[in-house]
C-alpha cells in the first residue's frame, strides 16, 4: 500500500504533465490571417472581419483552455480511481494474509512453511501486476506526449486525452471488480471454515453432555455403595469423612463446570448475534459498492457527452466525489465488519479448546468417581488403602483446579492480544488520516500551480496587446505650408486618441480562468 500511494504525486510532478500546453503567440497571431495584416496598413480601427476573427481566436483559445482543464480533472479522477483500487487491493491482501494465518493456526504445525510460501508467492504476483500497471501507464503517458508534440492540434488532443482517461477509468473499474470477486471468494472460504468450527463445537458439546450423564449415573451408584458401606463399615469413619469431602469438592467442581458451560453458551449466542450483524453490514457494504460502481459507469457515460458544457461536467464530478466519500465510508464499515468477524472466529476457535479442557476434566472426575467406587468396595477389608486413594483423589482435584486456573490465564492473554490488535487498527486509522492530509497538501500545491499559470497567461495577454499596439503604421509625411499644419495636428491628435483607445481595449482583454471545485483553496487569499 505504501508503494501505491505516491502515484498521484509522481504523475503531478512529471515535467511533461505539469507543463501547460499553450499555443505559441506567433501561431496565434498567424491564425488571425490576412484580416490582421490588412488592419496593420490602416491607421483607423480594424474592420468587423478582423474583430470577428480575433473573437473567434479568443473563443478557440478559451475552449482549448477549458478542454485542458477538463482533461486535467479527468486525469485526476482516473488517478484517484487507481489509488482507490490499489488501496482495495492492499486491503484484500491483508485480509488474505489474516485468513491464511487463521488457517495455519487451525491446521497442523507442519503446514506453516507451505502457507508462508503461498502468501509470499501471492504478494510477489500482486507486486508484479502492479509493476505491469505502472509500466502500461508510463507507456500511455509517453504516447500522449508524442501525440502532443508532433501531430495533434489542441482541441483534438484534449478530446483524445479525455477518451484515453475514460478507458483507463473503465480498466480500473474492471480491476476493482476482479479484486472484489476475489474478496467474495475469500469470504466464502472464511464462512465455510466458520461452519466447520461450529460443527466441531457441537460435537464437543455432545461429548461433554454424554460424560455428564455418565457422571450422574456414577454418582447415583456411588451413593448406593456409600449407603451399603456405611451399614457394613465400623472402623473406617475417618476415611469415610474424607471420601465425602472429596465427593463434595467434585460436586462443586461440576457445578462450576456447568456454570462455565452456561457462560460459554451465552458467549456463543452473543457471537452469533454479532456475526449476523456483521453479515448485514457486509451486505450493506456490497450494496453500497454496487451503487458506487453504477454511479461510476453513469459518470463515465456522462463524460462522453460533457464536452459541450463545462458546468454540467463540474456538477457530475462533484457528485462522483461525494459518492466516492460515501464508498470510502462504506469500505471503512466493511473493514470494521471484517474485524468483528475475525474476533468471532477467534472466539469460536477458543471455544472448542475450552470445551475440550472441560471434557478432559469431566473425564478425570469420572475416573476419580470410579476409583472411589472401587475404594468403597475395598474399604470393607482395607481401610488404609482407602485412605491413600482418597488422598490421591484430593491431589488430582487440586491438579484439575490448577488446570482451570491455567485456562483462565490463557483466556486473559487472549483478551490482551485482542486489545493489542485494536490498538494496531487505531494506528492504521491514524495513517489513513495522515495520507488524507498529504492529499490536501498536494491539492493546495496544484492550486498554487494553477494560480501561477493564470498569472503567466495574463502576462502573455499583456505582451500580445503591447505587440499589437506597437504594430501601428508610421505617420504620414508633413505637407508644405501653414495651412496644412492645423490639419496635421488634428489628425495626429485623432490618431493618438484612436491608438490609445485600441491599446486600452486590448489591454483590458485579460482572460479570467475559473478553477474547478476540487482545486479551489479552502482559505481566502489576497488574489
Amino acid at each position: 500500500m505504501v508503494e501505491n500511494v505516491p502515484v498521484i504525486s509522481q504523475v503531478l510532478d512529471h515535467p511533461d504533465l505539469s507543463r501547460p500546453s499553450e499555443v505559441p503567440a506567433g501561431a496565434a497571431l498567424d491564425m488571425l490571417g490576412p484580416a490582421q495584416e490588412d488592419g496593420r496598413t490602416n491607421v483607423e480601427l480594424p474592420g468587423p472581419d478582423a474583430t470577428a476573427a480575433k473573437a473567434q481566436v479568443e473563443a478557440a483559445l478559451a475552449q482549448a483552455s477549458a478542454a485542458r482543464e477538463l482533461a486535467s480533472q479527468e486525469h485526476q479522477a482516473v488517478e484517484e480511481e487507481r489509488a482507490r483500487s490499489a488501496s482495495l487491493q492492499s486491503a484484500l491482501s491483508e485480509s488474505r494474509k489474516q485468513i491464511d494465518a487463521l488457517k495455519t493456526s487451525m491446521a497442523a504445525a507442519g503446514k506453516a512453511s507451505e502457507e508462508r510460501l503461498r502468501n509470499e508467492l501471492l504478494a510477489a504476483r500482486t507486486l508484479d501486476a502492479l509493476r505491469w500497471i505502472v509500466q502500461d501507464a508510463r507507456a500511455l503517458l509517453d504516447r500522449t506526449i508524442d501525440n502532443v508534440l508532433t501531430r495533434m492540434p489542441a482541441a483534438y488532443l484534449e478530446r483524445q486525452r479525455t477518451e484515453r482517461m475514460a478507458r483507463d477509468l473503465s480498466q480500473a473499474q474492471m480491476q476493482t471488480e476482479r479484486l472484489e470477486a476475489k474478496a467474495a471468494e475469500d469470504r466464502a472460504t472464511a464462512k465455510a471454515s466458520l461452519v466447520q468450527a461450529s460443527r466441531m463445537l457441537d460435537e464437543e458439546r455432545r461429548k461433554s453432555k454424554d460424560l455428564r450423564g455418565d457422571i450422574a449415573e456414577m454418582e447415583q451408584s456411588k451413593a448406593a455403595i456409600a449407603d451399603t458401606a456405611e451399614r457394613q463399615r465400623t472402623g473406617a469413619a475417618t476415611a469415610r469423612e474424607r471420601v465425602e469431602q472429596t465427593a463434595a469438592e467434585t460436586a462443586r467442581a461440576l457445578a462450576r463446570e456447568q456454570a462455565s458451560a452456561v457462560s460459554i453458551q451465552e458467549n456463543l449466542n452473543k457471537a452469533r448475534i454479532e456475526r449476523d450483524v456483521a453479515e448485514q453490514e457486509r451486505a450493506k457494504a456490497v450494496a453500497a459498492r454496487e451503487r458506487a460502481e453504477q454511479i461510476a459507469k453513469e459518470t463515465a457515460q456522462a463524460l462522453e457527452h460533457e464536452r459541450a458544457s463545462a458546468v454540467s461536467t463540474q456538477d457530475d464530478l462533484n457528485k462522483v466525489r461525494l459518492e466516492r466519500d460515501a464508498a470510502v465510508q462504506e469500505r471503512a464499515r466493511a473493514v470494521a465488519a471484517r474485524e468483528r468477524a475475525e474476533q468471532i472466529a477467534k472466539e469460536t476457535a477458543q471455544a472448542p479448546e475450552y470445551n475440550r479442557a472441560s471434557a478432559v476434566s469431566t473425564q478425570e472426575d469420572l475416573n476419580k468417581a470410579r476409583i472411589e467406587q472401587e475404594a468403597a468396595e475395598q474399604e470393607r477389608a482395607k481401610a488404609v488403602t482407602a485412605k491413600e486413594r482418597a488422598e490421591q483423589a484430593a491431589a488430582e482435584t487440586a491438579q484439575a483446579l490448577a488446570r482451570e486456573r491455567a485456562s483462565a490465564v490463557s483466556t486473559h492473554e487472549d483478551l490482551e492480544k485482542a486489545r493489542l490488535e485494536r490498538g494496531t487498527s487505531r494506528a492504521l486509522l491514524g495513517q489513513v488520516t495522515r495520507l488524507n492530509e498529504a492529499l490536501d497538501k498536494q491539492r493546495e500545491a496544484t492550486v498554487s500551480v494553477a494560480r501561477d499559470l493564470a498569472a503567466v497567461r495574463a502576462d502573455n495577454d499583456k505582451l500580445r496587446a503591447e505587440r499589437r499596439s506597437a504594430q501601428v503604421e508610421p505617420p504620414l509625411k508633413p505637407r508644405s505650408g501653414r495651412a496644412s499644419a492645423g490639419k496635421d495636428q488634428v489628425k495626429a491628435v485623432s490618431q493618438k486618441t484612436t491608438r490609445n483607445k485600441v491599446r486600452n481595449s486590448r489591454v483590458i482583454r485579460v482572460r479570467s480562468i475559473t478553477l474547478p471545485f476540487s482545486l479551489r483553496p479552502s482559505r481566502p487569499t489576497l488574489d
